[in-house]
């Protein structure tokens, strides 16, 4: 459930309207946004937002059985076993360390992979692409801007 939910918040990010904004002039956030979508397609939706638009209980269970368990049976099935490692950072460095066969740190597992440390990144992400998105707009010649200023003018008359 708590796996679900963090899930559910990055897609949140993905299906948000400043990321799609960004998806107009940053070629990685274009990129990121159809693979997002072409990853997240089932039964009963075709993309993020049609998956964001389930019912809590049915997008959890269909998280979890098809983006966790299934993820990590489709694993199973393809790396032999011997040179697998089924991690979950919350055992710590033991298992890590026994199966990379070295000796324990004696510093801390990190714990860097919480939701708001994804959304400082996300926001701070956007907020760059999109401060570059803008500026490219300020920088445009005199000319574009006389005609992008006549044609907001043309709209304006026209209600008139």
């Amino acid at each position: 459930d708590k796996w679900s939910k963090s899930y559910t918040n990055l897609l949140s990010h993905v299906d948000s309207p400043v990321f799609k904004i960004a998806g107009k002039s940053d070629p990685f956030s274009a990129l990121a946004i159809k693979t997002w979508n072409f990853m997240h397609r089932g039964e009963g939706f075709s993309n993020v937002a049609e998956l964001l638009a389930l019912d809590d209980a049915k997008r959890n269970s269909i998280l979890q059985q098809d983006y966790y368990d299934g993820f990590i049976e489709k694993i199973k099935s393809i790396v032999p076993i011997e040179q697998l490692l089924v991690f979950n950072p919350s055992d710590g460095w033991k298992p890590l360390c026994d199966f990379l066969n070295v000796e324990v740190p004696d510093t801390p597992y990190p714990s860097v992979n919480n939701t708001k440390e994804l959304n400082d990144f996300v926001y701070n992400w956007n907020k760059q692409i999109f401060k570059k998105h803008m500026l490219s707009y300020i920088h445009q010649p005199p000319l574009v801007w006389l005609v992008a200023f006549m044609a907001v003018l043309v709209v304006f008359i026209s209600f008139i």
